[in-house]
């Protein structure tokens, strides 16, 4: 985990692996969240590159300081429903210093 002064953009690349090899998401029915202590967000604007995905975090988002984490839901809701997270990918805090 790395910490980032909050307001800052953050350019995410997340890259799915299973088994020890490269899962590819291209096609598939794909969530990513967003997550940290007071709620869980949705992240709409990213794109997929094989097992790769791809947003920015703009710093105008990033409400709260503290520990962030990341969800991956394939099919969800549905037969074939896959889960994964990675967590405390990112610590936001209010100064530099």
């Amino acid at each position: 985990m790395r910490d980032q002064r909050q307001g800052t953009d953050v350019n995410i690349k997340w890259a799915i692996v299973a088994n020890d090899a490269p899962f590819n998401l291209e096609g598939k029915d794909v969530k990513v969240y967003l997550k940290n202590i007071y709620r869980k967000t949705e992240v709409k604007d990213f794109s997929v590159e094989g097992n790769k995905l791809l947003w920015t975090f703009y710093g105008k988002d990033q409400k709260h300081t503290g520990k962030y984490s990341l969800e991956l839901v394939i099919n969800e809701g549905a037969v074939g429903m896959a889960t994964t997270d990675k967590c405390d990918f990112i610590n936001l805090v209010d100064s530099s210093c």
